[in-house]
């Protein structure tokens, strides 16, 4: 039983790679047209019914793919690199209140915000022959992404630092006068 679970999940898994993404500029500039537009060529990767039209020049066809498209629709690695920024200046500061205000609106502007990155390739290989045009693919896929998780105590330190910065603030200017 143990096997038969192990199988399906197996099958299920290599299902989701057989049908990773195709990587190709030409269909792509074409909004995905490769089913129409593909010749024997690039058949196998995207027309498979391309491959019964061959000519006698077509001998054998090995064509390796690769791409990335890259996603930060939410601005995360700006914000964070300006983040980054603000705090290389932090050691031996004594921090202001619009400072530390900066800080928090920094840190909420990252907060729940995601960059991903896809990426996938494939080899094709085509062999056309008297009889049949054989075809063999291999393709893969990979999506990673990173998404910020601001913890809210932390926020709330900053807060709670700009109420002690406002008290220091309101005592120096009263011993002041």
């Amino acid at each position: 039983m143990k096997k038969t679970i192990a199988l399906a999940i197996f099958l299920a898994s290599t299902g989701t790679l057989a049908n990773a993404s195709t990587f190709n500029g030409k269909t792509m500039a074409m909004s995905d047209t490769g089913v129409a537009t593909s010749d024997y060529l690039e058949g196998l990767n995207l027309n498979p019914a391309a491959l019964a039209n061959f000519g006698d020049s077509d001998d054998f066809n090995l064509h390796i793919n690769a791409g990335a498209l890259g996603a930060d629709e939410d601005d995360l690695l700006d914000n964070a690199e300006q983040l980054v920024d603000m705090l290389d200046v932090v050691d031996g500061f004594v921090p202001t209140i619009d400072y530390v205000n900066d800080l928090v609106a920094q840190l909420q502007a990252i907060d729940g915000k995601a960059a991903v990155v896809d990426a996938g390739g494939g080899i094709y290989m085509n062999i056309p022959t008297g009889l049949i045009s054989l075809g063999l693919t291999a393709k893969t896929s990979l999506t990673a992404g990173v998404m910020a998780n601001v913890n809210q105590a932390d926020i709330n330190y900053l807060e709670w630092l700009i109420s002690r910065l406002l008290i220091s603030t309101a005592a120096a200017a009263h011993r002041s006068c």
